[in-house]
């Protein structure tokens, strides 16, 4: 078995997309905004399309590839890239994502955190992890530790910290292992909370 991590190719992105919403599937947010495992899993690749998409235009998306098939993704948003929150980047994410959450039947909660989370990103220059995702059937085999390493290491060359965004309070202890430690929980009125986790410059 031979693992490599690259940058992904534009004709992988729909791949990666796909390994994003089958990594999520037990996501305690998602089952939140969506229960029905069947709908979910037709709703989320718009949202995953919306945030890998920003990051292979914008930012950076690597690929972790098992004997040459793709298997993991990790998408970034390098310092001094903003996040999308007006203009044509927030158009183009909000063409993609807009319709999963609308179609919720909680979609004044998810609206709600949608407009929450901004507010708490970092003021000063970091990189901000956006997705990282390995395909179940490739979990436990460290490719999401492949994809995230060259990334630190390039963070810490640079002296710059990393940010990230978790909704499942059994990853605070994976992403620890990385030196991520929780800065912040995020409790919007009726939602689940978020844990906001930051690595500092080195």
């Amino acid at each position: 078995m031979r693992i490599d991590v690259r940058e992904a190719r534009p004709d992988e992105i729909r791949h990666l997309i796909a390994i994003a919403a089958r990594a999520f599937w037990d996501d305690p947010l998602f089952n939140f905004f969506e229960p029905d495992l069947l709908r979910q899993q037709r709703a989320m690749p718009g949202y995953f399309q919306a945030v890998i998409g920003d990051c292979a235009r914008h930012g950076v998306v690597h690929a972790a590839t098992i004997d040459g098939s793709v298997a993991g993704v990790a998408a970034w948003l390098p310092a001094g890239v903003p996040l999308p929150m007006k203009g044509l980047r927030a158009l183009a994410q909000a063409r993609h994502a807009l319709p999963t959450t609308l179609r919720s039947s909680k979609r004044r909660e998810a609206l709600r955190m949608l407009n929450e989370l901004p507010k708490h990103h970092p003021h000063a220059e970091h990189w901000y992890l956006a997705i990282l995702a390995t395909d179940p059937l490739h979990q436990g085999r460290g490719l999401g530790s492949r994809l995230i390493t060259p990334t630190l290491e390039r963070c810490d060359a640079d002296g710059l910290p990393v940010y990230l965004e978790t909704q499942k309070e059994a990853n605070l202890g994976y992403y620890r292992r990385f030196r991520f430690e929780v800065t912040e929980t995020i409790e919007v009125r009726g939602c689940p909370p978020i844990y906001t986790m930051t690595r500092p410059a080195r």
